[in-house]
């Protein structure tokens, strides 16, 4: 019975029964930087591409994208040996404050643009979620305008207010769910932030593990610090004594210890 119940919950709630955030969307001609700079201005992880010509969404960009975008740019530059720092190629790397967001929509191939309707129920969207894979989840009205964003982490708050509908799935142990898990990925505290980076890029994943010289996990470090990057590059030129732009920075700067 309980199971009838949880499952009818799920098919009976809407997306539109969601809470909704605002859309900060960007134009397909703006830079790979200042599309970053949209991103940490606004405190947001992804956002629609616009594309004014055709009047409509083409993609979206989120961090790891910009991430991976990032690592093949300083890939190439420091093969050919003209990589200064992590901060050459925010600020001055030529593809990337010249090439448009357009050219690198899910270049993670973790970010596809998938739309729902508001009228979709919360089942399929946990199974485009779940079973898919995907992370985010724009929502199009009739005009096929980008009317909200869905989340993973936003389902999850929703589905933890309403836990009584769950049933006994909500009593459920962690253990339970850990079957088919992977291995985690995790650099060691002393390794340079950039191959933290180039790992989620390799791995198509969006953080990492920090562990000390024992093997002992300590934090994490995720593919929104480039925020931090880009926020520290803002005040370069009044704070440079404070900041250290060497590429073999450890992950100590970027650092968000549990807890």
């Amino acid at each position: 019975m309980e199971a009838i119940e949880s499952y009818a919950f799920l098919e009976n709630t809407l997306v539109a029964d969601l809470p909704s955030v605002p859309i900060i969307s960007i134009p397909s001609t703006t830079t790979a930087a200042n599309a970053l700079k949209v991103l940490v201005k606004h405190n947001i992880l992804c956002a629609p591409i616009y594309d004014a010509e055709k009047n409509a969404y083409i993609g979206l960009v989120d961090m790891l994208d910009l991430v991976t975008f990032i690592v093949s740019i300083f890939k190439e530059l420091e093969t050919q040996g003209e990589v200064t720092d992590f901060f050459s190629v925010l600020e001055s790397g030529e593809k990337f404050v010249t090439q448009e967001v357009k050219t690198i929509s899910d270049l993670s191939h973790r970010n596809p643009f998938v739309p729902v309707r508001s009228d979709a129920n919360l089942r399929a969207v946990l199974k485009l979620f779940g079973e898919i894979g995907f992370h985010r989840l724009p929502v199009i009205n009739d005009e096929g305008q980008v009317v909200n964003f869905l989340t993973q982490s936003a389902v999850v708050e929703y589905l933890a207010t309403h836990l009584p509908h769950l049933g006994n799935k909500a009593d459920r142990q962690v253990a339970e769910l850990l079957a088919g898990c992977k291995p985690v990925v995790s650099v060691n505290i002393e390794s340079r932030a950039i191959d933290a980076f180039k790992l989620m890029a390799e791995k198509r994943i969006s953080a990492v593990a920090v562990v000390d010289e024992d093997g002992k996990l300590i934090s994490n470090i995720s593919a929104r610090d480039i925020r931090v990057r880009c926020l520290h590059n803002t005040h370069r030129h009044t704070h440079t004594h404070t900041h250290n732009t060497n590429t073999n920075m450890c992950y100590r700067r970027y650092l968000r210890t549990p807890g």
